[in-house]
């Protein structure tokens, strides 16, 4: 990790989080001073990191140089002493009192180096490091507890059994179902589904700590950004591409299939309309023969379907397996087939209706507006200029 920097997310509690960026050759005492920093808080206390993304684990514990008691210290061990990973999880507590923690995930390395630990990225206002207490009673003062809003990971981990472990694992179904389904979705709006659903219902803040759970000790799809759920796909471009998807979607009706439809979207591989697909997959063996790179290219383009690729970018795919098409003739069949798969796959872009249920649902409900451009986009959310698509 030479010459490098590493970009970190440091969330505080739902909402409250900085993307740290700073150089590989940094110590943790360095990473320590740039997150009370972006937190605004005073380095008054002392700290320690848990490497294991345990807290209080005895035998992972980084602390404060001034811990002299302790073995390990944090300006001892440079971050490119642990080889980090992208994905990689830490948590880092500071002020053993009060006990304010802060979960680190490892988003990317860069090339680049950064003079400076710099935050690129700040969402939500952090708590104060040392709130007023003159709104409360003198009374109650002896007694006064500051709530953090943040949910302890001890709780987090506490293992379940019975039926809090059933429920838990449904709430984790539904999240993968929507995200596979939808890409992102609100926390308000995955839990009308889920109420809809089912007759014992939740809130926001069970999803929040279920989920939480999920993300935290297992390999999930989805995390939280925002008010939303996403798929981590979205981590790769640091959460940037949302905003496009949120205005793509923004005016769109919601397909919602029944509970059991619902949850076979857990499976990211699921397609209810196989057909189309098969034929696609069928048409490039017949072509190259049932190779591997087949294989792989069929799966690939099944993905690139259900997340709008265009035409160019689908035959470019092809060209990285080295199945490069005779002719003319062989290139329009494949396209076609592929505009047939794209028109009746679910996609993000269309709150999971397909190309074709959606113009369905416009023609059936007209709605008043400007007459569109032959060569507009197509209102129906296709990708598609008007005139090739419900304009024909």
């Amino acid at each position: 990790m030479k010459n490098k920097s590493i970009v970190f997310s440091v969330t505080m509690h739902k909402g409250c989080y900085r993307h740290i960026q700073i150089n590989s050759s940094s110590t943790l005492y360095d990473l320590h001073s740039a997150i009370l920093d972006a937190f605004d808080f005073d380095d008054d206390h002392l700290h320690v990191f848990f490497m294991s993304n345990r807290a209080w684990d005895e035998d992972n514990g980084i602390y404060s140089p001034y811990c002299e008691e302790e073995e390990h210290h944090s300006n001892e061990y440079k971050l490119s002493d642990f080889h980090f990973a992208k994905g990689s999880q830490f948590l880092y507590i500071f002020d053993f009192g009060d006990d304010w923690r802060f979960h680190i995930k490892v988003l990317r390395t860069d090339d680049a180096h950064t003079g400076f630990p710099t935050v690129i990225k700040e969402v939500g206002e952090a708590p104060e490091q040392y709130p007023d207490c003159d709104d409360f009673d003198d009374e109650e003062d002896d007694a006064l507890t500051v709530h953090k809003p943040f949910v302890s990971m001890d709780e987090v981990v506490q293992p379940l059994g019975g039926q809090a472990l059933e429920r838990a694992e449904l709430l984790n179904r539904y999240a993968t179902s929507a995200i596979n389904l939808y890409g992102i979705i609100t926390q308000d709006d995955f839990v009308r589904i889920f109420n809809e659903q089912n007759d014992d219902k939740t809130n926001v803040d069970e999803v929040f700590q279920t989920l939480l759970r999920f993300i935290t000790i297992e390999n999930t799809f989805y995390c939280f950004y925002e008010e939303y759920i996403v798929h981590m796909l979205f981590e790769d471009n640091d959460f940037e591409d949302i905003s496009a998807l949120e205005k793509q979607i923004a005016t769109k009706p919601r397909f919602i299939p029944t509970k059991d439809e619902f949850l076979k979207y857990e499976d990211e591989d699921y397609v209810d309309n196989p057909n189309y697909f098969a034929k696609l997959r069928k048409f490039l063996e017949n072509i190259f023969g049932e190779t591997v790179s087949v294989l792989n290219a069929y799966d690939h383009i099944k993905y690139a379907c259900a997340h709008d690729f265009s035409t160019n970018e689908i035959l470019a795919l092809l060209e990285e397996y080295d199945l490069v098409f005779e002719g003319i003739e062989q290139i329009s069949l494949f396209m076609n087939l592929i505009a047939e798969a794209q028109n009746n796959c679910r996609l993000w872009v269309n709150k999971g209706y397909t190309p074709i249920e959606l113009t369905s649902l416009y023609k059936q409900q007209p709605v008043k507006s400007r007459k569109t451009g032959r060569n507009e986009p197509c209102p129906c959310g296709s990708g598609k200029k008007y005139k090739k698509c419900c304009g024909k």
